[in-house]
């Protein structure tokens, strides 16, 4: 995949990395402006893929932050062919979090429609939850943890072709067995779901892989970064 540009995120695993956004990283976002970008090259490794703020701003804490008002706040990828993942493929996701609000089934990170992660409820109208969740293989895999406001977490969520499995903070949560299905389209979205809610709160980075990592590594990314938010 070549190197990426600027310092992103040190002691993260490496082998496998296709999407590395980070606030914190003036490579992936200079504090200003509409333009983020994932600081992994293609696979030529001469152009990198970049992605547009709708409303989000940037915030400095935790050494820098993109913060989401849930009115209408999100970040655009476009339909970059590198995160479009075949139903053969492997891939792992992912992000650090902090919500400000009540979640009724929004999404951090929506791709494919088919491959999101979000923090939802029980059903449609249903009591709003606040537990992360994936919707893989039109259906949803729940975790337990119900995600307090103000406060950082990790969501990972691994894919090997058949087995799903979600970790927050690197503690595995849920597992299942799905098959992946395309949507046409492909968009990449932060912070916006295909209901047309919106996330309230902060997002601080997001890495995606081109397969599925193992338990220990997703434990080992977690530990990797909690120092910068507090935990």
């Amino acid at each position: 995949m070549g190197v990426s540009r600027g310092n992103i995120t040190t002691n993260i695993i490496k082998a496998g990395l296709v999407f590395n956004m980070d606030a914190a990283n003036r490579a992936s976002y200079p504090k200003t402006g509409t333009t983020v970008t994932n600081t992994i090259p293609n696979q030529t490794g001469t152009t990198f893929l970049t992605g547009t703020i709708n409303g989000s701003t940037f915030l400095s804490t935790f050494k820098g932050i993109l913060n989401f008002d849930g009115g209408d706040d999100y970040l655009d990828f476009g339909t970059p062919s590198e995160l479009v993942f075949a139903s053969s493929a492997q891939f792992t996701k992912s992000m650090w979090i902090q919500k400000t609000g009540d979640q009724p089934h929004v999404h951090v990170i929506l791709q494919q429609r088919r491959t999101m992660i979000g923090i939802g409820y029980t059903g449609v109208g249903g009591t709003i939850t606040n537990k992360p969740y994936t919707y893989i293989g039109a259906s949803t895999i729940n975790g337990t943890t119900t995600l307090s406001d103000d406060v950082w977490y990790n969501i990972a969520v691994t894919y090997n072709n058949t087995s799903v499995k979600l970790y927050v903070n690197g503690i595995l949560e849920a597992t299942g067995t799905r098959t992946l299905e395309s949507d046409s389209g492909n968009t990449v979205f932060f912070g916006k779901s295909s209901s047309g809610n919106f996330f309230e709160g902060n997002i601080s980075n997001c890495i995606i892989y081109n397969r599925a990592l193992s338990a220990n590594e997703v434990l080992h990314n977690y530990n990797a970064l909690k120092r910068r938010f507090g935990l």
